[in-house]
């Protein structure tokens, strides 16, 4: 499923946190692994509050902020605030697109994904609730966008007109919501054996096949 993440994608290469301030990146890998492993539990029984989840959500690309940093020292570029907040809201965008593709087979890895956390909280209004996160977030991005010098937004525009080609790349599609978790991982794997025996069965029969012959 193409999404607008697939947009933002081309111009999240570089982040920070949205103070300006570097965040100390061992700890951001420590909360979000606590709080992925916390909702990597049914999430019909999490217990995680909204704030909890979206940390683990924000902390989640700690990599990128370690890469952008090195860059920068590797490089000895100057550090453009502007383009490090409109980054950060960027990246929020392209993992928000990224849950949504990947939802299905976050639940039956039993993965943190910030839909999941939704449904948990909020059932069948997750959506809803997601949706309007991601308007607000559209809202900051546009308005960060304007704030890049000219040179900046004419690169973000090119990339955005290439990676615009790919079907269904406008829009936010969001996957059916999954309400019993243990229940779809169970009709996952009982389809995944059923599979397993035809092809078994029929690699079986190809061997009879070729002994007749």
């Amino acid at each position: 499923h193409a999404s607008p993440s697939t947009l933002h994608r081309n111009n999240a290469s570089l982040i920070v946190d949205q103070s300006g301030h570097d965040k100390k990146c061992e700890d951001d890998k420590n909360i979000a692994a606590s709080e992925m492993k916390e909702l990597g539990g049914e999430t019909e029984k999490c217990n995680l509050t909204l704030d909890e989840i979206l940390s683990a959500h924000l902390n989640k690309s700690f990599d990128y902020r370690v890469l952008h940093h090195l860059l920068i020292e590797l490089y000895n570029l100057p550090k453009d605030e502007r383009l490090f907040k409109f980054l950060y809201i960027d990246e929020q965008l392209v993992d928000i697109g990224d849950d949504l593709v990947d939802y299905e087979d976050d639940v039956y890895r039993n993965s943190f994904n910030l839909l999941r956390g939704f449904v948990a909280l909020w059932g069948r209004e997750a959506e809803e609730k997601l949706m309007t996160r991601i308007l607000d977030l559209e809202k900051l991005h546009e308005g960060l966008l304007r704030q890049l010098p000219v040179s900046m937004r004419a690169h973000y525009w090119s990339r955005h007109k290439e990676a615009s080609h790919e079907k269904g790349s406008e829009k936010w599609i969001f996957p059916p919501l999954i309400m019993d978790e243990e229940s779809y991982r169970c009709r996952v794997r009982n389809s995944c054996h059923v599979r397993q025996g035809q092809v078994i069965g029929e690699k079986e029969r190809n061997e009879e096949v070729e002994e007749v012959e």
